[in-house]
């Protein structure tokens, strides 16, 4: 399957940007600085977490890209195992995925595509900062390339957004192994400006990434381990952020439980819906609904203002309390090429909103200007 390009590097021989023996132990940001400068060249730290230090370099093959240095050798990444085993394909099809070009070394160290328009959340917050609203163009836009993300992990169909086509999992292979992402909020949702995919609009690519808290359907056999097994985040109860768990996430009780819902295509779907209506209302849904106040006519209230017309009722759909009640991944699979008619209906408007938001959007994204770093 072609949807985005996957390289393997495991120990052995590396392709220029260090060899495995560098990979140790990080546990501080100069680490993590020193470490990427002694074969590339440093741009800038980014910043790190419990898991991992997040540095900029540029890389001699394949450009500015992430290097991502896990300070945990004592366990497998989740997120290799996913990214090398079940996201493999085709190297001239990225879409809406973001890539992994090579994995090495005991902590499963990653280098990974740099998305250069930042995140959806500092879109957001840009919207909120400056009062200024984003029109139906550019929520078609975001609609359509997480839908052909999601209907690739979920079902193995690669969505082309550039020109429409589809193409499915061959029939003569095993069935499809669906991936449920479990973590999708605007931190994790990137924008690419550079060397985009989706030539057939001037907004920039909508990037899905951060694979740490995704799950299989079943066992299979990892390039990284030996032996079947589900591949899953290891904190179950901890696989996605608080503000974005569906409600089956905080209203179930038992671990096992919410083990087994998170893996359904509802569970994204959820969070699919909740980003979208971020965008279009600045609130995060999942604070209203813990907070108890799951009144299903307030939240289309918030939703409803007559601008986004059938948007708001495709989100609402995705929000549904009832999991059964969602949009299911056949029915993303069909609307797909009419979130695409659509968006390029509205960008083609004679009030030349689309264009506008495209000015707008390159102005106020985290876009670094590689000529002031050299």
């Amino acid at each position: 399957m072609d949807c985005a390009f996957f390289g393997k590097k495991i120990g052995g021989e590396s392709d220029g940007w260090h060899s495995s023996s560098a990979i140790d132990r990080v546990g501080t940001a100069t680490d993590a600085e020193d470490q990427a400068m002694s074969t590339n060249r440093l741009i800038k730290h980014i910043g790190g977490g419990v898991e991992a230090e997040i540095t900029l370099i540029d890389h001699p093959n394949h450009g500015v890209v992430i290097l991502k240095t896990r300070k945990d050798t004592s366990q497998i990444s989740n997120e290799a195992n996913v990214a090398l085993t079940l996201i493999q394909g085709d190297q001239s099809s990225r879409n809406t995925l973001c890539q992994v070009f090579s994995i090495e070394g005991p902590a499963s160290d990653m280098i990974i595509e740099y998305c250069d328009g930042g995140d959806l959340r500092y879109v957001i917050n840009q919207l909120h900062v400056q009062s200024y609203c984003l029109g139906k163009a550019f929520l078609r836009h975001v609609q359509l390339h997480l839908g052909a993300a999601l209907v690739y992990l979920h079902c193995g169909i690669h969505f082309d957004v550039a020109v429409g086509d589809y193409k499915y999992p061959s029939l003569h292979g095993p069935p499809w192994n669906r991936i449920s992402h479990r973590d999708i909020k605007p931190d994790n949702i990137f924008l690419r400006w550079t060397n985009k995919v989706d030539s057939s609009c001037l907004f920039p690519d909508i990037i899905l990434g951060d694979f740490g808290n995704a799950i299989t359907e079943r066992n299979f056999d990892s390039v990284l381990r030996d032996h079947g097994r589900r591949i899953e985040a290891p904190m179950r109860r901890n696989f996605c952020g608080q503000n974005y768990g569906p409600p089956e996430f905080f209203l179930l009780e038992g671990g096992d439980d919410i083990e087994n819902v998170s893996v359904l295509s509802s569970f994204d779907m959820w969070q699919f819906g909740a980003t979208l209506y971020e965008l279009v209302t600045r609130i995060v849904l999942n604070m209203v609904l813990q907070n108890q106040d799951r009144n299903p006519d307030k939240t289309r209230k918030w939703i409803s203002k007559e601008d986004w017309g059938e948007i708001s009722a495709e989100v609402i759909n995705m929000i549904k309390e009832n999991r059964t009640e969602r949009v299911t991944d056949e029915m993303l699979v069909k609307i797909l090429p009419i979130w695409k008619t659509r968006r390029n209906e509205e960008f083609d408007k004679e009030d030349g909103v689309g264009r506008r938001d495209v000015g707008w959007l390159r102005e106020n994204t985290q876009r670094i200007d590689m000529l002031r770093m050299k």
